[in-house]
């Protein structure tokens, strides 16, 4: 009896392990972040690039200003997020300058800076628009999907195609 018991319970454990190994591998560890000049009837239009989500712990910079990317200055006004890990931490800043590439101005030289948090597993957004992010209450849900206004940091100036560099942490 006991071995029977034994068994049972090492068949059930088992079956636990596997599931859980399975599950763990099935987690997405990417994602994107899309970039467009405008939105015609609900379709992205214009210009157009896509940021990875690197899953390595680390900061990545993309400064458009110095092609670190496949993103040009000053045209984006839309993003959407497809994919992605709960947890990714990322900025949308304009004023990136001539730096060198992977650097963008410090805080206190950025006209506006929106601090934004994947909140969902996957996050899979619609297009929302970078405009409109002003005025919006920290920590305020942007976006169904699982996208939150984290801070925000708005000296003035136009947004609208005044996007110069990205940060995102995951």
């Amino acid at each position: 009896m006991k071995q029977k018991m034994f068994l049972l319970v090492a068949a059930l454990m088992s079956g636990v392990a596997f599931s859980n190994m399975v599950a763990a591998e099935e987690v997405p560890t990417g994602g994107t972040i899309m970039f467009a000049q405008k939105l015609e009837n609900g379709e992205p239009g214009g210009q157009q690039c896509t940021l990875p989500i690197k899953s390595d712990n680390a900061e990545h910079i993309y400064n458009f200003r110095t092609n670190d990317a496949s993103c040009n200055n000053d045209v984006h006004s839309w993003f959407r997020v497809e994919n992605a890990p709960s947890a990714v931490i990322f900025e949308l800043r304009s004023d990136a300058a001539q730096l060198k590439p992977g650097e963008c101005r410090p805080d206190s030289q950025t006209r506006w800076i929106f601090k934004l948090r994947t909140t969902r597993q996957p996050t899979t957004t619609g297009w929302i628009s970078i405009p409109g992010l002003r005025g919006r209450p920290d920590k305020t849900i942007i976006d169904a999907g699982g996208v939150r206004l984290e801070s925000t940091r708005d000296e003035g100036g136009n947004i609208e195609g005044k996007l110069s560099c990205v940060k995102i942490n995951y």
